[in-house]
């Protein structure tokens, strides 16, 4: 984050100008260019699309959804064959399906509550899972998998996208 000299307020690393008017330097080749004042730079996104998304926070958003309505497929399909299936299963599949898709979608829509619902939540399931039968080495695997999801969850550049200040300077 970087502060706007002019007003004060918190920027993204990348920002080219603040809300109050004021244009950083590019110090280095590397950086985003300056442009024009019609250019990229007043796209607008409808709410919680940006540009700026870690591309690790859109693949993860992304299998949460997809495993979610796979998983709404399976019960539907199981359902039709097994009735019994259904109704001993609804409740708790139901639930991590609805749980997985929030997950998915909030985090594409840049809202820091999905991920630490996420990154709170996930955990506790996973200890109550192996306390009421889950095998060892799926409850293994599947905290392998939490570990890496919640490293990519807590790097700079996702608190940088899921910051609240970070929001504000976007929707500029």
């Amino acid at each position: 984050m970087k502060r706007c000299p002019k007003c004060n307020s918190k920027n993204l690393n990348g920002a080219v100008s603040c809300e109050c008017g004021y244009r950083f330097e590019q110090n280095n080749a590397s950086s985003t260019p300056v442009f024009p004042s019609s250019s990229a730079e007043d796209v607008k996104f409808p709410s919680g699309l940006s540009a700026n998304r870690p591309r690790s926070v859109t693949v993860i958003s992304w299998i949460f959804i997809l495993c979610s309505l796979i998983e709404v497929g399976k019960m539907l399909i199981l359902g039709f064959s097994d009735f019994s299936y259904l109704t001993e299963k609804f409740v708790d599949m139901g639930l991590l399906t609805i749980l997985l898709f929030v997950y998915g979608a909030g985090m594409l829509n840049r809202k820091n509550w999905a991920r630490m619902l996420y990154l709170w939540l996930t955990p506790l399931l996973g200890i109550m899972s192996l306390v009421f039968g889950a095998t060892f080495w799926k409850w293994v695997i599947a905290f392998c998998v939490y570990g890496v999801f919640a490293r990519i969850l807590t790097r700079p550049e996702a608190l940088e996208y899921f910051d609240p200040l970070a929001e504000s300077t976007q929707k500029t």
